[in-house]
């Protein structure tokens, strides 16, 4: 009797896990086929002034049980998935940035060698976005290879206080805007600055012709020189002389802001390429900021670390009309005004600079 009643509770107990077993498979297969929340489309709004927009990526599971529960737990290191500690992590990137980018700035290594990131593809899939003071995320990689951030202190941060989450690729199209960045010499950022356009010229890369662009990149001014100036000319950057005639090339940096369904992206031979204009000038006038690399690389770095910046406003345009500061300078809407008053003379006396 003993015997047969231990055999009836065991197969009770089997039959209910076949049940919820079964359960379980129906429900994964309906969450596969219909949305798990209703489809809204994303609003995105610009990151309020004084504070700093970071993200937290994860993959559709995640998402539906961030969205569930209604909050985010900290990454547990047990699990080996959180080498900072037990936090929320987040990032600088945004949803717009490359995905392979945001792959790599997250798990680093381990994203690119373990089957060779593949099985990390879908991790950025969904985006979660929090508009926080600085001093309510702390910064665990600021050496400027990664950009990796902790929110919540060390607790769960709750859904509701995020600035907009859903889909990452949609996140992208709603944010609908990229920085370019047009890098030359002193001659041609005189005639830039003062015809006040930029005009388009055939572009080649290795043996492939891609037509009629202004070149641009996605490079920003805080890349070492070399790597800009090796991402804008390749191969040809060695030849004649060992390309020092175009160590100057990189010097000065006029940035762009546009809709990315306007930019024709170009990654071949390692090279990251951003051609504009559609075959027509860009007008300097539709510029975020316009001005010798170097500082302006220097006024980015502190604005990333301390939420503030100093502008040599001889050296550095910023457009009135898109910078969140540009109404506190005493600065011209029209660049080729602002550059026929800087005394540039004397900035090359100053910083040593080899602009002539």
């Amino acid at each position: 009797m003993r015997v047969m009643a231990s055999q009836q509770r065991i197969g009770l107990r089997a039959s209910r896990k076949v049940v919820l077993v079964a359960a379980l498979a129906v429900g994964l297969a309906a969450m596969s086929q219909t949305p798990c929340f209703p489809h809204l489309p994303l609003i995105v709004n610009p990151v309020p002034a004084g504070k700093m927009r970071l993200y937290h990526y994860t993959d559709e599971a995640g998402y539906v049980g961030i969205v569930k529960c209604g909050y985010i737990r900290p990454s547990e290191i047990t699990l080996g998935d959180a080498c900072y500690g037990s936090h929320v992590y987040a990032t600088e990137l945004g949803p717009e940035t490359p995905i392979w980018k945001v792959l790599q700035n997250n798990y680093d290594n381990d994203g690119t060698l373990d089957c060779r990131g593949e099985s990390r593809a879908y991790r950025a899939d969904y985006v979660i976005a929090f508009d926080l003071e600085r001093e309510e995320a702390e910064v665990f990689d600021a050496d400027g290879k990664r950009s990796v951030l902790g929110i919540g202190k060390g607790d769960k941060v709750e859904i509701k206080k995020a600035a907009y989450h859903g889909r990452a690729i949609e996140a992208a199209n709603a944010t609908g805007m990229v920085r370019v960045y047009c890098y030359t010499d002193y001659s041609g950022f005189r005639q830039a600055m003062e015809s006040g356009r930029i005009m388009p010229s055939e572009v080649t890369v290795g043996s492939n012709s891609h037509g009629t662009y202004v070149f641009a990149t996605e490079l920003d001014p805080r890349t070492e020189f070399y790597k800009v100036l090796d991402n804008q000319y390749g191969a040809d950057a060695g030849i004649p002389r060992r390309g020092e005639e175009l160590r100057d090339h990189a010097r000065y940096v006029v940035a762009f802001d546009l809709p990315r369904s306007s930019v024709n992206f170009v990654h071949e031979e390692g090279r990251s390429i951003a051609l504009i204009g559609g075959g027509e000038e860009i007008k300097v006038q539709q510029a975020t900021y316009a001005g010798v690399a170097s500082v302006i690389a220097k006024m980015l770095e502190r604005l990333k670390r301390t939420g503030s910046y100093e502008v040599d406003q001889s050296l550095v345009w910023l457009n009135p009309r898109k910078c969140s500061l540009g109404d506190e300078l005493d600065h011209t809407y029209d660049p080729s005004d602002w550059f026929q008053h800087v005394d540039w003379f004397q900035h090359v006396l100053r910083h040593n600079l080899r602009y002539f």
